[in-house]
């Protein structure tokens, strides 16, 4: 998804409920930069998406809830049980980002 929230370039990914990239259309600063604008917007990409695939990667555990939940459901900040069955088909989404 494009979007234009703040007048800073920069993305992030998500593996649940789908996976996504989220990119910020902003320039980037080119001060200190040594890539091209093209060349910066292509590595953001690559890198986002190696995020999307490291989050979502399966075994035949992830694959059995996947099943039974009919996909990976969201955890939802109203019902803190929805956590556990958010984690149950994609634990590798809600490790601490400092582990993956």
């Amino acid at each position: 998804m494009l979007k234009d929230f703040s007048d800073y370039g920069n993305a992030a990914a998500r593996a649940v409920p789908n996976g996504a990239v989220l990119i910020d259309i902003a320039p980037l600063p080119l001060t200190f930069e040594t890539f091209g604008p093209g060349e910066r917007f292509y590595t953001i990409m690559n890198h986002e998406m190696v995020h999307v695939a490291t989050m979502d990667v399966w075994n035949g555990s992830d694959a059995f809830w996947r099943t039974l939940f009919h996909g990976k459901p969201e955890a939802i900040l109203a019902h803190p049980e929805s956590i556990l069955f958010n984690y149950l088909p994609a634990p590798r989404a809600t490790v601490p980002r400092w582990y993956r």
